[in-house]
């Protein structure tokens, strides 16, 4: 079994993730951090997905699908299972803003999650599939190292990672304004960034 980067509810009770069985099949569960089992929730054949978000309320799930020969895409799903759904493509990381009213999302400069710059671009789309909108396309060529980002507590900016070669670095983009300002100066590869609800960010 093979498990990629999950996903936990806003109280603390219920967890996503991707995973791969033995039989090589990608598939989205969902289960209780405290008792049960993972349910699994999705049906379709998957043949990569990386991650998952949960929303606020804890009724849907984002995931990532790339379907076999197809192009990566943003889908979702009830998090009782079901049919889901594809709401961007090409398109990779969904995540919930943190209202559950809008879903921010990455295209990249690279073939199966094609971004019409080249470069890496962010978008944001409503949970219904509509206003489908370009936020910024990155100012510096794209670099595929990691790919990760998230929402401010209150939803106006993203903190997300700018790749120069080998390594990445924090940057904080205002959505409204378009200013951005570097968080980091490490010059090592990080992977992973999460913006807590006490605005404290964490990374890996």
């Amino acid at each position: 079994t093979q498990i990629w980067y999950p996903s936990i509810s806003r109280d603390g009770q219920w967890i996503s993730f991707p995973a791969r069985d033995a039989n090589n099949e990608w598939a989205i569960y969902f289960m209780n951090v405290a008792k049960g089992d993972p349910l699994r929730l999705t049906k379709e054949p998957i043949e990569e997905c990386y991650s998952t978000d949960i929303s606020p309320d804890a009724s849907e799930i984002l995931y990532e699908n790339k379907t076999y020969g197809g192009t990566g895409g943003v889908y979702v799903i009830s998090s009782s299972g079901g049919t889901g759904r594809k709401i961007a493509e090409p398109g990779a990381y969904g995540k919930w803003r943190p209202d559950g009213k809008c879903i921010g999302y990455c295209r990249l400069g690279r073939p199966g999650m094609p971004s019409q710059s080249g470069k890496f671009e962010f978008w944001t789309v409503k949970p219904d599939g509509t206003e489908n909108h370009l936020e910024f396309v990155d100012s510096v060529s794209f670099i595929w190292t990691s790919l990760a980002f998230d929402w401010s507590p209150d939803g106006s900016s993203i903190a997300w990672l700018r790749e120069f070669t080998n390594y990445g670095e924090i940057v904080i983009h205002d959505l409204k304004s378009g200013k951005e300002r570097q968080l980091t100066s490490y010059k090592k590869p990080i992977s992973e960034v999460t913006w807590a609800s006490n605005d404290q960010i964490f990374f890996t």
